[in-house]
């Protein structure tokens, strides 16, 4: 049987690198904790993984979920202050981001190649926004 769903424990304060790369099969992960980092490439080329709710996420690494096609909804923690380089790189399915207050960095080429989507908010006026981080977003139409 192959990994579909995954609950992360309220305890849990580091998903390590590595952990659930290329687990193609996986579609869910509830993060029930309090505060996590999640370590680089954590989630890299999950390519069923379609919804999530960063609960609790204070630092994604990089590549912790580049290449995960299918990702359509993405949930940011108000705790969130770092999304690394290459984060979310070529996550065909986003259509939308909210990036909160509290998110002070955002690396480069973060969201690049994220083909379909289509408006960005970030709600910090003072985040640092690294090069190419939004690049080759073909339809983005709307940053506030």
């Amino acid at each position: 049987m192959l990994l579909d769903s995954i609950n992360i424990p309220w305890n849990c304060e580091k998903i390590g690198a590595r952990a659930f790369s290329h687990c193609e099969k996986l579609n869910k992960v509830d993060f029930l904790t309090k505060e996590i980092i999640i370590e680089p490439l954590a989630f890299y080329k999950c390519k069923n993984l379609n919804k999530l709710d960063l609960i609790g996420a204070i630092e994604i690494g990089y590549k912790a979920f580049a290449h995960c096609t299918q990702l359509q909804y993405l949930y940011f923690s108000p705790e969130l202050k770092r999304i690394s380089n290459n984060a979310f790189e070529n996550c065909n399915s986003l259509l939308s981001i909210y990036i909160p207050q509290n998110v002070n960095y955002i690396g480069k080429f973060a969201f690049s190649k994220c083909d379909s989507l289509l408006s960005i908010t970030i709600d910090n006026a003072y985040s640092e926004i690294g090069e190419n981080a939004f690049s080759f977003c073909k339809v983005l139409s709307e940053v506030n």
